[in-house]
């Protein structure tokens, strides 16, 4: 577990930061890949861009000029899957972003598991129904699930009768079970 270095900086500073460039977050999360020492299969996480960034890893590299990053070799045959917890889509009021974030979804080496709430301000139930993000999230490398009335963070409407600790549960069976399917 780590948190990208603006993320880092902000929480030392107590100011709010933007991101780093994408090229510098995929390197820095490609550092930590390359720190894991395991004969097991490696899985990737992140929550939200951490998320985004972590399936840009398991992008081939016929990608990488578009990301400008060239994934690790090293790196992506380590892989078994990625997770990602909260994708975000597209920013809120900008559905044009979302070719731009799935654009590696087609080049993907290893499965993508996705937790996603239905009411998800980056990406929810309804906005995600078009036959054009129908047609990127229905490949075989990606698996979206929904968790019931929840926010980007998860979080149920109070009237659903599911709580936030419901729906995190979910995502961790979800997230056994992916890992499971791909071990086996």
């Amino acid at each position: 577990s780590f948190n990208f270095l603006y993320m880092q900086t902000m929480y030392e500073t107590g100011k709010r930061r933007p991101p780093n460039p994408n090229k510098q977050l995929l390197q820095q999360f490609e550092q930590e890949i390359l720190a894991v020492n395991s004969s097991l299969p490696v899985f990737i996480a992140g929550k939200s861009m951490g998320g985004r960034i972590a399936s840009q890893i398991c992008a081939s590299t016929e990608l990488g000029p578009k990301l400008s990053f060239t994934p690790n070799v090293d790196v992506t045959a380590k892989l078994r899957g990625c997770i990602a917890l909260g994708y975000p889509f597209m920013p809120p009021g900008k559905p044009e972003k979302f070719t731009d974030r799935t654009q590696h979804f087609k080049a993907l080496t290893v499965p993508l598991l996705i937790n996603q709430g239905e009411r998800d301000t980056f990406g929810s139930l309804l906005s995600l129904s078009s036959d054009e993000h129908k047609n990127v999230l229905n490949s075989k490398m990606v698996d979206l699930l929904w968790l019931p009335s929840g926010d980007h963070s998860f979080k149920p409407l109070k009237s659903s009768g599911i709580s936030l600790d419901d729906n995190i549960d979910t995502a961790v069976m979800n997230t056994l079970d992916f890992i499971n399917k791909q071990i086996n």
